[in-house]
């Protein structure tokens, strides 16, 4: 298994912080294709005080006992930064770099820190997401969210890499 790789760019004053994570966890079999299924081939849009981030997962079984909303952000665990279904606000799927991506949105009164996770499923399959994310202090969450856009959209993505070997940021 390749290890968990993180690159976090912070500017120590503003303590705003822009990265790539990615776990080291490759699913296979059972676990990729649920993961498939309930998070990238649905079609999400959901706010945390919506009537569907609150109902049950499913009508019976260990799902009941969990939110739809608490169902998505384990899917996608592990996060970057934060993954708790008290700091969601909202969760939205989309296409990013020809990705399939889910977006989730946090906000952690608690640490002051509102975060953009941009997760993306790198081979279509479920198998292995990257994580994009965007971290700052509430009060400047807004005016930096610009420039974090802008750097996710400049990214540059490889699909011709081997997922059992190490990424390698360097040559």
């Amino acid at each position: 298994m390749p290890l968990k790789t993180s690159i976090t760019l912070s500017d120590p004053n503003s303590k705003v912080s822009v990265g790539i994570y990615f776990s080291g966890e490759i699913l296979k079999g059972h676990e990729e294709l649920q993961r498939k299924k309930h998070l990238f081939d649905k079609d999400v849009t959901m706010r945390a005080s919506s009537s569907e981030a609150k109902e049950p997962a499913a009508e019976s079984g260990m799902l009941s006992r969990i939110s739809t909303m608490d169902d998505v952000i384990m899917e996608a665990a592990p996060h970057a930064v934060q993954s708790d279904e008290g700091f969601c606000l909202g969760i939205r799927s989309t296409n990013f770099k020809g990705f399939k991506t889910v977006i989730f949105e946090f906000e952690n009164s608690d640490i002051g820190r509102r975060t953009i996770e941009y997760c993306m499923d790198v081979f279509g399959n479920g198998e292995m997401i990257h994580i994009l994310f965007y971290s700052a202090p509430i009060e400047s969450f807004a005016e930096n969210m610009d420039a974090a856009v802008d750097i996710f959209n400049t990214t540059v993505w490889r699909t011709d890499f081997d997922p059992y070997k190490n990424i390698e940021v360097t040559s």
